[in-house]
């Protein structure tokens, strides 16, 4: 079963207004994600949970990340 939640809502474009959810009680599962599109050359051994809320503001060549991220038990 997933342990992992993305909620995306808005739009991405030059001015992209974008709200972001994100709960994962394994990280693993997101590294594994990851490179799968290779976005992580080496695993990093991530473990644990993780949570982000937040906004992406601006354009896609420079975004603006504001929000409350939460990682209490990662182990890397």
């Amino acid at each position: 079963m997933p342990q992992t939640f993305v909620n995306l809502n808005g739009t991405v474009s030059e001015r992209s207004s974008l709200q972001v959810q994100f709960q994962s009680n394994d990280l693993h599962e997101v590294e594994a994600v990851a490179a799968v599109f290779g976005l992580a050359p080496e695993p990093l051994g991530l473990y644990g949970t993780a949570s982000f809320a937040g906004t992406v503001r601006g354009s896609t060549i420079s975004p603006q990340i504001a929000g409350q991220l939460s990682a209490p038990s990662v182990k890397v």
